[in-house]
C-alpha cells in the first residue's frame, strides 16, 4: 500500500507545471521595474517564435503612489507617437530596427503628458517584429504632474529573451511604387506594414504598424527615390525591403576573389561570374538584409559559367559565400562593404 501511495505522489508531482517548464508549455512571461512611484510591466505571450515574426506584447504602467503621475509618449520618425514603446534588442542590449533612420527627421511638437491617477493602470498592446531575441519596454514618467516642472526618470524593464526558430520571410513583388506581399499559408487577418519613402525629394510614410488594403503596400508615389518598408501578418515572419534605383554601373566580380572588401553603394548591382570545372556550385549563401538576388543562371557544359546578380539594399559589411560540390569543402567568399 505504501508503494502505491508513493507512486501516486510521484505521478502528481510530475503533472504539476513548474516555473522552469512554463516557457516550454507556452505560458506568458512577465517582467517589471519599479521607480518614481510607477511600476512598468512587460508581458510576452510565449518564449518561442519564428525569426522575424510580427507579435503583440502587453505593456502596463501602474501608479503605486497617492498622487497623479504623468508619462510622456515617445516621438519618433514622422512625428509618430508611441505611449509605451517596446524595443527589440540584440544580445548586447542595443535596439534593432528593421528600417533605417529617416535622413532628416521633421520638426515635431512636444508630446503632451498623459496622467495616471493613483492606483490606476494604463495598458497598451504593442506590435513588434522579433528580428532579434530580446524585448524591453520603456516609459518616461514625471513626478511633478501639473506643476510645469519635471522630476522623474526613464523606466526600462529587464530584457525578456525569446528563442527564435529559422523561418522564411514572405515573397514580395515590387512594381511602380507598389509592393504585393505573398500571404503565408495559414496566416489570417490583415497585412500590417510600416515604412518610409522619398518622393520628389520629400519623405512620406508611416512608422507605426498600419493595416494595409489587401496584400499591397504603397510607397506614396510611382517612382520613389528610396523606399524602405516592413510588412507581414500576425504570428508570421515579416518581409523587410529596401528599394532604390541602381546607383552607377554594376560592379563585376570574378575569381580570384580579393581578401579585402569590395565597396558597393546602396542600390548598386553586384554581378559575380565564375567558371567551374567538374561539379559546380552547391550553394550560395548571403544575408537577405543586405542583398536581394536579382538573377542566377548556369550556362554551358564543361566548364560551366555561373552568373549571379544581387542588388545592395542597406549599408553595412556582409559577404557572399559560394560552396562547391567538389572538391568537398571548397569555398569562395566575397566580402562587401556597402555604403549609402
Amino acid at each position: 500500500m505504501r508503494r502505491i501511495i508513493l507512486l501516486l505522489i510521484l505521478l502528481a508531482m510530475q503533472a504539476v507545471p513548474t516555473a522552469a517548464n512554463a516557457a516550454v508549455l507556452g505560458s506568458p512571461v512577465s517582467v517589471s521595474v519599479t521607480g518614481d512611484g510607477m511600476r512598468l510591466t512587460l508581458t510576452v505571450p510565449r518564449r518561442v517564435y519564428p525569426r522575424g515574426a510580427l507579435i503583440g506584447v502587453r505593456v502596463a504602467l501602474t501608479n503605486l503612489s497617492t498622487h497623479v503621475i504623468t508619462y510622456v509618449p515617445r516621438v519618433y520618425g514622422l512625428c509618430n507617437r508611441l505611449a509605451l514603446p517596446v524595443d527589440v534588442v540584440d544580445s548586447h542590449g542595443d535596439a534593432v530596427s528593421p528600417l533605417p533612420p529617416i535622413p532628416v527627421p521633421p520638426p515635431c511638437p512636444a508630446p503632451l503628458p498623459r496622467a495616471v491617477p493613483p492606483g490606476q493602470t494604463i495598458s497598451h498592446w504593442v506590435r513588434v517584429a522579433v528580428l532579434a531575441n530580446g524585448l524591453r519596454a520603456g516609459a518616461t514618467v514625471n513626478m511633478l504632474a501639473g506643476t510645469g516642472n519635471f522630476s522623474g526618470a526613464d523606466l526600462a524593464t529587464p530584457v525578456v529573451r525569446v528563442r527564435l526558430l529559422p523561418a522564411s520571410a514572405p515573397a514580395v513583388r515590387v512594381e511602380a511604387g507598389t509592393a504585393t506581399v505573398t500571404k503565408p499559408a495559414g496566416a489570417v487577418g490583415p497585412l500590417y506594414y510600416q515604412g518610409w519613402a522619398t518622393c520628389a525629394g520629400q519623405v512620406v510614410g508611416v512608422l507605426s504598424w498600419t493595416r494595409a488594403h489587401g496584400n499591397t503596400v504603397s510607397a506614396g508615389c510611382a517612382d520613389p527615390q528610396r523606399w524602405h518598408f516592413v510588412a507581414g501578418w500576425a504570428g508570421y515572419p515579416v518581409a523587410v525591403m529596401s528599394v532604390s534605383p541602381s546607383t552607377g554601373s554594376p560592379i563585376l566580380i570574378t575569381p580570384p576573389f580579393a581578401p579585402t572588401p569590395y565597396t558597393v553603394h546602396v542600390g548598386q548591382t553586384v554581378e559575380v561570374k565564375t567558371l567551374l570545372l567538374g561539379p559546380g556550385a552547391d550553394d550560395v549563401r548571403y544575408n537577405h538584409a543586405y542583398l536581394r538576388l536579382l538573377s542566377a543562371s548556369a550556362v554551358g557544359a564543361e566548364p560551366v559559367r555561373y552568373d549571379w546578380r544581387w542588388q545592395a539594399l542597406a549599408p553595412g559589411d556582409t559577404a557572399i559565400t559560394i560552396v562547391r560540390m567538389g572538391p568537398p569543402g571548397t569555398v569562395g567568399t566575397i566580402h562587401l562593404h556597402i555604403v549609402s
